[in-house]
């Protein structure tokens, strides 16, 4: 592809493929340019678990590309699970009155914590924090006897504290947890959301480090308050994601709502958090699950459930811990002009990632690199490729060749007001580019022309009578397309394409602008989709059963929308992962069948070969 700047007016195309320009005099060859597709490795720093110097997750950390529009560019890159990168975890906890217990024995398996956490990594950092709720009715009492005193042997409410930053002072954890007085509170939701929200964003007060793993564990025994949850007290502002601590308390509790769900779970992301929620269980399992189904919303998370003592605490977090950094999912924040899929080479692949991972295990990943747009401006694009939630990354810097250095006003193959332009437009590259209102190969008519002097140029088929397709009309032999409102477009030569003529599902074109855009009445999707409407999930991850051998389907079905479609033989399979077979021999059902009849309703086989052959089992019948 000849890569050269192709404007609005049909007649000054200047980007086509090689195979459309040869042998033809569209323009002379020392007009022609080839711009060269570049790969420059910047920074190729060697993997290293971290037992001697900094640990080093992914390399290389990062690369140059030049690359064309519409062309994909094959990026490999490195992933392995470092044995002692460093960890910081910070603690919060639920002080409302009933998880008493639960502090103080958190307070004396401190230690034993911080021995675990050592076994993993020599660059262990420990924090606390804790939480009540918003100092305000209907969360907390305002009764003068009840402000001070909430119950008994209890402290003044409070929404968030920081009790201990980040530490290698682990004997401070246990003092600090242990000095800790509960609180109490008057509906059974608690405001945890806005301690998770502070912990998060005040990275210098709880003194997150740049280059560590960062964990939160999250304990309580009540749910969550959430957006909105605060126009029960007057409180309409949302949730702004800055930090507001003074004194190491939070002070806005009373001028900001609770955050929402989305929005926690987009800045621990950014933050590369990754959350364990320790659930105090009850009798009931509500609280529990409320916290299941919260944890399957934030990405790179756990929960777990403490029983009433709290003395399954260590074990939970360091089996959440082990879940969280045993898979990599690899992420990055490129926009929709920019297309990027993922490959690797590990044992069990999931959707961009792996799971059971070892230590020290180097996995390969190839992303897929594909620019779909030229975009107005810059196109010089800073992409950050990274496993989720760690704070090391692949980072690309992407030029993505849109235009030509001829086109610059000081080339020599630049000419202003050309002459053979007819001064109506600039010679750029050996092609007219004319000024607005004149258009033509040489810039030779205008929107004002009467009426076309070559029909025949505005005709798909010169045979049929209809001219420009019937959405336009002709002009100096050349289509002018009939305008539409909005942003829909008529265009093309032959004014033959469109943008709104493609397949709708539930009434979007594509699917919705976050599948796909559509292109001369055809489905052009984005990256992660397929299909003539772009429907469906370009991925095979979740046809592949976890707990089984790595194949697509089982081996019995096709994946197909991301989904298992079953093989239909004399073997009927059925399944999510078509992994299940009725019909297929060894299957108990089928092969104690004629035994099970004949013991019980005396049918199918005979008397004397029922005796005979079915002697492995008897049947009873049961109500």
């Amino acid at each position: 592809m000849f890569v050269l700047k192709r404007h609005n007016d049909n007649s000054n195309i200047h980007c086509r493929l090689k195979s459309e320009v040869e042998n033809t005099n569209w323009c002379p060859d020392n007009k022609l340019t080839d711009p060269k597709n570049e790969h420059i490795i910047i920074e190729n720093n060697d993997l290293n678990s971290g037992k001697h110097g900094e640990a080093i997750q992914i390399k290389p950390q990062m690369i140059r590309l030049r690359t064309r529009r519409g062309e994909e560019t094959k990026v490999p890159f490195q992933y392995a699970k470092a044995a002692n990168y460093p960890i910081d975890l910070y603690y919060i906890m639920d002080l409302s009155a009933s998880m008493k217990t639960h502090k103080n024995k958190l307070a004396t398996l401190g230690d034993e914590l911080v021995k675990v956490m050592q076994s993993i990594t020599n660059n262990f950092l420990l924090g606390f924090g804790s939480f009540v709720d918003k100092t305000v009715m209907p969360f907390t009492s305002t009764a003068p006897n009840r402000i001070d005193k909430p119950c008994d042997n209890c402290v003044r409410a409070y929404s968030y504290k920081n009790h201990l930053s980040l530490t290698n002072n682990y004997h401070q954890f246990s003092k600090q947890v242990a000095d800790a007085n509960v609180s109490g509170n008057l509906d059974a939701p608690e405001g945890g959301f806005d301690a998770l929200m502070q912990a998060i964003v005040c990275k210098q007060q709880i003194g997150w480090r740049e280059n560590a793993r960062h964990i939160i564990v999250f304990s309580t025994d009540a749910e969550f308050h959430i957006a909105g949850d605060g126009k029960l007290a007057g409180i309409f502002e949302p949730n702004d994601a800055i930090c507001h601590m003074e004194k190491n308390e939070y002070t806005k509790g009373l001028e900001l709502d609770y955050p929402s769900v989305s929005h926690l779970n987009y800045v621990a992301k950014e933050n590369n958090i990754n959350l364990i929620f320790a659930v105090v269980s009850k009798d009931t399992d509500h609280v529990y699950n409320a916290y299941r189904t919260l944890q399957e919303n934030f990405e790179n998370s756990g929960v777990g459930r403490l029983d009433q003592q709290s003395s399954n605490v260590v074990d939970l977090v360091m089996d959440n811990y082990n879940k969280i950094v045993d898979s990599v999912r690899i992420t990055d924040n490129s926009t929709s002009t920019v297309e990027i899929k993922y490959h690797s080479s590990c044992k069990t692949p999931t959707e961009n990632g792996c799971s059971n991972l070892q230590l020290d295990e180097v996995v390969e990943f190839t992303a897929t690199i594909k620019p779909l747009e030229c975009l107005e401006g810059s196109n010089v694009h800073r992409i950050q490729i990274k496993p989720e939630g760690v704070n090391e990354a692949l980072i690309v810097e992407l030029e993505v060749a849109c235009s030509c250095d001829c086109e610059n006003p000081a080339s020599p193959d630049y000419a202003a007001n050309s002459t053979r332009c007819n001064t109506h437009g600039h010679e750029v590259c050996g092609i007219c580019d004319c000024v607005e209102g004149y258009f033509g190969s040489t810039c030779e008519c205008n929107a004002e022309s009467v009426s076309s002097v070559d029909d025949i140029n505005c005709k798909k088929d010169p045979l049929l009578p209809e001219i420009c397709s019937g959405l336009g009309s002709c002009k100096c032999g050349k289509c002018v397309c009939d305008e539409r409102p909005g942003d829909q477009m008529i265009y093309g030569k032959f004014c033959e394409c469109n943008n709104f003529s493609c397949r709708r599902v539930k009434g979007e074109l594509c699917s919705g602008p976050d599948h796909g855009k559509c292109s001369c009445g055809k489905c052009e999707c984005l990256a992660g989709w397929i299909g003539d409407a772009c429907d469906c999930r370009d991925t095979t991850a979740t046809c592949i059963d976890p707990r089984g051998k790595g194949e697509i389907c089982s081996g019995h079905g096709e994946c197909i929308c991301g989904e298992c479609q079953c093989t239909n033989n004399e073997k009927k399979y059925s399944g999510k992962y078509c992994d299940e077979c009725a019909s297929c021999p060894g299957q108990r059902c089928e092969e104690l069948q004629s035994c099970v009849e004949c013991q019980a309703y005396g049918t199918g086989l005979d008397k004397t070969t029922c005796m005979e052959n079915c002697t492995d089992f008897n049947t009873t019948l049961v109500e």
